[in-house]
C-alpha cells in the first residue's frame, strides 16, 4: 500500500481535498484572483454545510448576512448560495403528483464526475422503487424512483395511480437511452437496466401481479408476457414496455426477504410459537436479552447500531437484524434454545456467510453448500415438531430462490435494499414543513445535484495524543482506516484483525523512520472451532479463542498484509472470533 502523506498538526492523511483550490504558481496563467478562489472555497463549504445539516432559509441567511461585510461577494439568499430551482415541472396524478427530475442528466452529471466504468463502455443502473410515509401527522407518502440517483419522486396519498403515468417519463428516458447511447463530451456509453431491487409489496405493485400474501405469489412463475395464469396477475406492467425479463431482472431483496422476513420470523416463533418444546421460557428470554446488551461494547464501530434485548424486538432495524444473523446471534442462542433450533439458525447463518462473499460464491462447491442449506432450512422449520407449516410462508420459500439471483447478481450486498432504505431516511429529513411537500423537496433535491459527487473512502492515520513505546519508529498513530474498515490501537473491539491464518491484535500503529507504516501487534495461534454442524466454524473463519492467551507480542506487520477485520464476542469465559465479511 503506498502512501501520500500530507501533515497537518499532526495528522497524517492520505486524502482528496473536498474542494480544488487554484495552487498554480503561475500567476499568469490563473483567470481567477486568490480572494475570488477564496470566497469560491467558502460559498462552495456554506454550501455543503447547508445541504448536510439540513440548514433552514432562515438560519442560513442570518448566517450570511453576518459574512457579507467579511465577504462582500457572498450573496445574500441562500437560494442563491444553493442554485436553488424557483420552479418544478410538476404532472398531476389522480392522488397527488409526480416530479421528473431526470435519468439522461442524473447520468451525464455522474459520468462528468468520474463514475467508475467498466472497459466497454457500458453503464449498468439498479432501479429501487418504494414507498415512504413522510410524516407521522399525515397520510403524505413519498414514491421516489431512485439509483443511483432520485429520478422522479411522487408525493401523495398511497400509491401512485395510476401506474402507468407515474412510471412514463423515467420509462421514455430509459427507451431513448436503450435505442441510442449516453453521449457525454465527445464519448458514447451503452447504458442497460441490471435489476430492480424492490420490497415484496413494490415489486407486485409495479409488476402488476398478486400480492405476497396471496395463494399465487410465488414471483418466479415464468409465463409474465403471455399471463395464462389469471390468479398471478392483476393487469399489465407498464414496464414490459423496457422488454426486461420481468422474472430474472427483478431481485428477491435480501434486506427484507432474509433479515426482516426470515430472521425476525425465527425469533417470532421462538418466542411466542405455538410448539411448546421450541418455545422459550421467560428465564432464557431474559438470558438471551442479557448476553445481547453485554455485547453491545464488544461492537466494533463498523456497525450503526448495538443490539437491544427482544423485549424491543418489533422494533429493530435491519442493520440490528444483520449483525444477529451474522456474528451475535450464533453467540447468544447458544446452550439456551433446543438444540434443533441452533442448528437450524446455524445451517441459515452459514448459508448467507456464503452468499455475501463473492470468492465463496465462485466456489461451486461452496455454493452447492449454501443452495443444500437454505432447503434444509425450509423443509426442517416447517417440520411439524419444530414450528410447523404456519412458520412457511412467502419469505420463507421465497429463500428457496435466492440462490438463483445470487448466482445471476453476485453476492447478496448487490442486491440489498440497504442503501436505499438509507436514502429513505435522509429524503424523509428534507421535508421542513408540510406545506407543498413535493416542491420542498424538488428544491432541497436540486440544492444536493448542485453539488459534486466527492464522498470517497480515504486511508486515514489519526495521530496518537500520547506515544507509548514507539518501536523503531518516529510516530505513533491511534486509528488506521482503509477503504474496509478501521483498526483502533485504543479501542479493544476495533483491533483485532486476521494475520497468517491467526487472529491478531493491534498494539500500536508506528510510522517508521522510512516512511513505512506498521502495526505492532500481539497474536493468538490458540483457536478451536466453535460449532461443528452442518461443518467446522473454521471453515468460514470463526473460532473459539479460549481466553485469548498471545503466543506472540510486539510482533512488526506491514499494514498491506492486514486484509480481514475480526470481531470478537465474548462467550461465557471464552471469546468467540468472527471475520468481518465485507473484508473477509
Amino acid at each position: 500500500m503506498e502512501i501520500d502523506d500530507v501533515i497537518e498538526d499532526g495528522v497524517i492523511c492520505v486524502r482528496h481535498d473536498l474542494f480544488n483550490r487554484s495552487n498554480s504558481s503561475d500567476s499568469s496563467t490563473s483567470e481567477v484572483s486568490d480572494a475570488e478562489a477564496e470566497v469560491d472555497y467558502l460559498s462552495q463549504k456554506l454550501c455543503l454545510w447547508n445541504v448536510q445539516y439540513n440548514i433552514t432559509r432562515d438560519a442560513c441567511g442570518s448566517l450570511l448576512h453576518i459574512l457579507k461585510p467579511l465577504h462582500p461577494e457572498l450573496p445574500l439568499d441562500p437560494r442563491t448560495l444553493n442554485q436553488t430551482p424557483r420552479k418544478a415541472a410538476i404532472q398531476n396524478l389522480r392522488n397527488g403528483s409526480y416530479a421528473h427530475v431526470g435519468l439522461i442528466s442524473g447520468l451525464q452529471k455522474r459520468v462528468e464526475s468520474g463514475l467508475n466504468i467498466d472497459g466497454n463502455m457500458r453503464i449498468g443502473i439498479d432501479v429501487n422503487i418504494d414507498g415512504i410515509n413522510m410524516t407521522k401527522s399525515t397520510i403524505t407518502d413519498v414514491w421516489p424512483i431512485l439509483r443511483p440517483f432520485v429520478v422522479g419522486f411522487f408525493v401523495g396519498t398511497g400509491k401512485p395511480d395510476p401506474l402507468e403515468d407515474y412510471l412514463h417519463s423515467f420509462i421514455e428516458e430509459t427507451l431513448q437511452l436503450f435505442n441510442d447511447t449516453l453521449t457525454v463530451g465527445e464519448s458514447k456509453y451503452e447504458v442497460y437496466i441490471r435489476c430492480f431491487i424492490c420490497d415484496a409489496p413494490a415489486r407486485q405493485y409495479i409488476k402488476r401481479i398478486v400480492g405476497h400474501a396471496s395463494y399465487n405469489a410465488c414471483e418466479r412463475y415464468e409465463d409474465v408476457i403471455h399471463q395464462s395464469d389469471p390468479e398471478h396477475h392483476v393487469g399489465v406492467s407498464p414496464l414490459l414496455r423496457l422488454n426486461l425479463k420481468m422474472v430474472s431482472q427483478f431481485a428477491l431483496d435480501p434486506f427484507h426477504l432474509v433479515l426482516e422476513g426470515v430472521v425476525k420470523r425465527y425469533l417470532m416463533f421462538v418466542l411466542r410459537g405455538t410448539k411448546s418444546g421450541m418455545r422459550l421460557r421467560g428465564e432464557s428470554i431474559l438470558e438471551i436479552s442479557r448476553r445481547l446488551v453485554e455485547l453491545r461494547k464488544y461492537i466494533p464501530m463498523e456497525f450503526a447500531r448495538k443490539p437491544v434485548g427482544l423485549e424491543q424486538l418489533g422494533k429493530w432495524k435491519g442493520t440490528q437484524l444483520r449483525f444477529f444473523l451474522l456474528y451475535g446471534g450464533c453467540v447468544v442462542l447458544k446452550d439456551v434454545v433446543a438444540e434443533i433450533l441452533y442448528k437450524l439458525f446455524i445451517m441459515l447463518q452459514i448459508a448467507i456467510i456464503i452468499f455475501s462473499v463473492q470468492k465463496l460464491i465462485d466456489d461451486e462447491n461452496y455454493f452447492s453448500f449454501a443452495k443444500d442449506l437454505i432447503a434444509q432450512f425450509v423443509i426442517l422449520s416447517s417440520n411439524k415438531d419444530v414450528f410447523g407449516e404456519k412458520f412457511c410462508v412467502y419469505n420463507i420459500h421465497g429463500l428457496l430462490h435466492l440462490y438463483e439471483d445470487v448466482r445471476k447478481y453476485g453476492e447478496i450486498s448487490s442486491i440489498s435494499a440497504f442503501p436505499f432504505e438509507s436514502f429513505l431516511g435522509i429524503f424523509k429529513q428534507m421535508l421542513r414543513s408540510p406545506t407543498k411537500p413535493i416542491q420542498q423537496l424538488f428544491r432541497r433535491l436540486a440544492e444536493r445535484n448542485f453539488l459534486d459527487d466527492f464522498c470517497e473512502r480515504i486511508i486515514n492515520f489519526q495521530s496518537h495524543l500520547t506515544p507509548k513505546n514507539p518501536i523503531h519508529g518516529t510516530n505513533n498513530y491511534k486509528i488506521l482506516t482503509s477503504s474496509l474498515f478501521t483498526l483502533s490501537s485504543v479501542h479493544r473491539r476495533d483491533s483485532y484483525f486476521q494475520y497468517k491464518g491467526s487472529v491478531a491484535s493491534v498494539r500500536s500503529i508506528q510510522k517508521l523512520e522510512n516512511g513505512d507504516v506498521v502495526i505492532i501487534a500481539n497474536i493468538c495461534d490458540t483457536k478451536t472451532n466453535f460449532f461443528d454442524y452442518p461443518c467446522k466454524s473454521s471453515y468460514f473463519g470463526i473460532y473459539n479463542l479460549g481466553c485469548m492467551k498471545w503466543t506472540q507480542t510486539n510482533v512488526i506487520i506491514p499494514i498491506n498484509a492486514v486484509t480481514t477485520k475480526y470481531v470478537v464476542l465474548p462467550y461465557e469465559n471464552d471469546n468467540i472470533a468472527i471475520p468481518l465479511l465485507h473484508s473477509f
